[in-house]
């Protein structure tokens, strides 16, 4: 007989941010997300993932690129049809 987990969907509640960060912090943001999901219980490894990346980790500075400089010549312009001279171009 295998048990099923019932998964939430909505809002997330205050205790699971709270240890959500706290797995996080211990497991790590990198691959371990279905081991988070499991020890977390009611959510899976998609929703952790996305809710640390995007409403937690929030205070990440997100700002536009600075412009390109007027005397840029992107590298394909100046060969455009060979990988090779473009490679000896940006190395």
């Amino acid at each position: 007989m295998q048990i099923t987990r019932t998964l939430r969907k909505g809002p997330w509640t205050l205790d699971e941010e709270r240890r959500l960060v706290i797995l996080v912090n211990q497991f790590g943001a990198v691959g371990s997300w279905q081991q988070i999901s499991s020890l977390l219980g009611s959510r899976n490894a998609h929703q952790c993932r996305k809710r640390y990346r995007h409403l937690v980790r929030a205070n990440t500075i997100r700002r536009p690129f600075p412009p390109i400089p007027q005397n840029y010549a992107h590298p394909t312009s100046l060969a455009p049809h060979s990988y090779t001279e473009i490679g000896n171009i940006i190395l």
